[in-house]
């Protein structure tokens, strides 16, 4: 409840803050194995329920879903809440209830790809959520572009695809990745894409060709 009263860079600190309370926590759970992580009851470990048909079904269903919450009448608030949160306070958005509803809607999807890590390594363990797991999501989204939901997609392949081809240089990570977002910031701030998505770009190309 504190933290509902943060704003901007306060609150972001809050969030990061809790992720580490509750990665100790869970640390310290001995009924869940602890340090050692939670692989079930059978000594195989979970269930290998994750493929790549379950990874993809699962994120168009999250893309759609946030899709169209995004460009509903409460999608709007969320964005004018982001921009100016006294401006939405002053037109009578409900401010509380909508970041409410803004942290439970990232926890469920956040809790949809923790189900699908840990079936497809047959388990999970608390050091696989350490604070450089919330660098990359953040990195995911700031070269994307912060105010869009095909930037997220393409900044996520990005930063995948970068990963792998990084895993020589492991210890190097966090220093590659803050080398990158100054690159990113000095030269497109925004993002690849800012606030505009894909299909703008692609119905800018057609509107061209059918002039030409």
């Amino acid at each position: 409840m504190p933290s509902l009263r943060l704003r901007g860079d306060y609150l972001a600190v809050v969030t990061l803050g809790f992720g580490e309370i509750i990665r100790i926590l869970f640390n310290n759970a001995e009924f869940l194995g602890a340090a050692t992580g939670y692989f079930g009851d059978d000594p195989a470990g979970l269930p290998a329920y994750t493929s790549f048909f379950w990874v993809y079904a699962w994120a168009l269903l999250t893309i759609t879903a946030i899709a169209n919450l995004t460009f509903s009448q409460t999608g709007r608030s969320l964005i004018a809440i982001r921009e100016d949160e006294i401006a939405a306070e002053a037109m009578a958005t409900p401010t509380t209830r909508l970041k409410v509803l803004a942290f439970t809607l990232s926890a469920a999807a956040a809790g949809i790809g923790g189900g699908l890590f840990a079936h497809m390594q047959a388990g999970i363990r608390p050091e696989d959520f350490r604070f450089e797991k919330s660098i990359d999501m953040l990195v995911m989204i700031i070269i994307g572009g912060l105010g869009s939901i095909s930037g997220a997609v393409i900044g996520g392949i990005f930063v995948a695809v970068t990963l792998e081809l990084m895993r020589g240089f492991q210890e190097y990570r966090l220093v590659l990745y803050a080398l990158l977002l100054i690159g990113i910031m000095l030269l497109r701030p925004q993002g690849l894409l800012g606030n505009r998505e894909l299909t703008a770009f692609v119905r800018r190309h057609r509107t061209r060709r059918s002039r030409a």
